[in-house]
């Protein structure tokens, strides 16, 4: 895939540093929280603005968590982070 354009990365920072939007979908808040945080984590490179759908398998107060942690002074996106499962059971009521 690299021959065909597509770039290398070796942890989440750099996988998603640049983008505008950011998907998870893993199996456990254990995992997404990995992701997110560290010195290599999602949050140690987000940019202004940027939009994190987690899709994980994950509680509600997790996913309060997440948003939480996004929420710290040095990150700007702190309604970003949206567990979708848990915000399309809103919309159908």
């Amino acid at each position: 895939m690299i021959r065909a354009g597509a770039k290398s990365a070796t942890t989440p920072k750099e996988t998603f540093a640049g983008q505008d939007v950011v998907i998870t979908m893993v199996p456990n808040g254990k995992i997404v929280e990995s992701l997110l945080t560290g010195t290599d984590g999602i949050l140690a490179g987000v940019n202004e603005g940027m939009i994190i759908a987690d899709m994980s398998s994950v509680t509600p107060t997790q996913s309060k968590h997440f948003t939480e942690l996004a929420a710290t002074p040095k990150k700007k996106l702190s309604k970003n982070i949206k567990n979708c499962r848990t915000d399309l059971r809103r919309r159908r009521h």
